[in-house]
């Protein structure tokens, strides 16, 4: 079968493609020079259970699909430290809460305040990967934004005075990617072409 046959060219051609895109963003001055985040929405739906209490989402990355998978193996191949991590965002975040402030490693525990005062966004900001890396919002880029097909709900109780109020937040699974600031990088990059350049 001839279709079946080509299968695997269209898949190198659209690893070298991928490829391409993403050593000409990380030979870009202009994008994070300071080092940063890459960060990608995910194409690809996927179950709930990844991202449910108990999972590891360390291990994520080996149930990527399609393009999901053929990204990540093509950041890891350029020297990228890639995972997979929750993109939350509050019941009621609004305008105020930007979509990076809620990045997460691990599964934030909601429950887990200071106070009883303390809001979902505050939680989310302090449990995050901003705060944790000890990262900014200039310090992130979205290469492609979250697409909500991995929208997963968290149900939390919270102590409301003598009573327990119930909330939600939603996350998404995106892909994350840590860039070194742009002279190192642009090493980086240039050792990689080489070496595909000897490979051909």
């Amino acid at each position: 079968d001839a279709q079946n046959a080509s299968a695997p060219d269209s898949v190198a051609a659209r690893m070298s493609e991928c490829k391409g895109l993403l050593t000409e963003l990380l030979r870009s001055k202009k994008v994070l020079a300071k080092g940063g985040l890459l960060c990608f929405g995910m194409k690809h739906a996927y179950p709930v259970s990844i991202g449910e209490k108990g999972q590891d989402l360390r291990k994520a990355h080996r149930v990527l699909k399609g393009a999901d998978r053929l990204l990540f193996i093509a950041l890891d191949e350029l020297g990228l430290r890639t995972n997979v991590q929750l993109l939350y965002r509050p019941q009621y975040g609004g305008d105020r809460f930007a979509p990076a402030s809620g990045l997460s490693s691990r599964i934030i525990d909601m429950e887990s305040r200071r106070d009883d005062d303390e809001s979902d966004e505050a939680v989310l900001k302090r449990q995050g990967t901003l705060s944790k890396e000890r990262l900014s919002l200039k310090d992130v880029l979205w290469v492609t934004p979250p697409s909500g097909l991995t929208s997963i709900k968290y149900a939390f109780g919270q102590p409301y005075g003598n009573e327990v109020s119930h909330g939600h937040v939603y996350a998404d699974l995106c892909l994350v990617s840590r860039v070194e600031p742009h002279q190192q990088r642009i090493k980086g990059v240039e050792e990689e072409d080489e070496e595909s350049q000897s490979a051909k």
